[in-house]
């Protein structure tokens, strides 16, 4: 690994430093270089090679920052070991749909749920309603940020790892936050102090769940089926 990050990234040296846990699904090593420490993600599960190698070539022969009027991201990520289509898009509520109707694809692939797949039909209709009135522009999303993959350095300063990156709605990194607990309600305050909720957030927030809901469920099994439908009957009903 070492010799292949340091001829794809081109870098002078490389070092590896230490193996760590990386969330539920991965696992993680950390890399000393010449240009400071590297993070790698790595999935047995994910034929990882080629998805590693492509992402770095592109990585390195692509300039994001011509494309952030757009909603995705210049190479493929993963949300656990599932990979995201992150194929520009100028519009969000399409984006974003097509991300919850590529989750839906693969637990009808695997589960063949007619109850689910009825119940989403009629939700995804509700989803442009759920976007009157507000402006989006790309921001940079996290991805997966959950507490277990939020940290802090002994000096205080915050760390974020084990990303799922595109560019989307900013709200979008609130949903999984709200999942599992472990964020304070002053981080939310000072969130929001910046950043103010804007109308209809509360049932956007659940929408944003839903895709979390939907992803646990194809990769943890139908532990996640009923939390699923409860946003689904909450979001066509609302």
């Amino acid at each position: 690994m070492e010799d292949f990050l340091k001829e794809s990234l081109e870098l002078e040296f490389v070092k590896k430093q230490r193996a760590m846990l990386c969330g539920f699904i991965s696992q993680g090593s950390v890399f000393d270089s010449n240009i400071g420490k590297l993070f790698v993600k790595k999935n047995e599960k994910v034929k990882g090679s080629q998805n590693f190698t492509y992402t770095i070539l592109n990585w390195k022969k692509t300039d994001p920052s011509k494309y952030v009027s757009k909603f995705g991201f210049h190479c493929q990520t993963c949300c656990g070991i599932l990979p995201q289509k992150n194929e520009w898009n100028p519009d969000w509520i399409s984006f974003y749909t097509s991300k919850l109707q590529e989750q839906m694809d693969r637990i009808k692939v695997e589960q063949d749920d007619e109850e689910v797949e009825e119940l989403w039909l009629k939700c995804k209709d509700k989803i442009p309603n759920l976007f009157a009135g507000i402006t989006i522009k790309p921001s940079l999303i996290h991805g997966d940020m959950w507490s277990g993959n939020v940290k802090q350095l002994d000096d205080g300063t915050p760390v974020m790892y084990d990303a799922a990156c595109f560019y989307g709605h900013h709200e979008y990194d609130l949903g999984i936050a709200g999942m599992f607990g472990g964020f304070s309600m002053s981080f939310y305050d000072s969130y929001h102090e910046i950043i103010p909720k804007e109308p209809g957030f509360e049932k956007r927030h659940s929408l944003y769940q839903l895709f979390h809901y939907l992803n646990h469920w194809n990769h943890f099994g139908d532990g996640y089926r009923h939390g699923s439908i409860s946003l689904m009957e909450k979001l066509y009903k609302d």
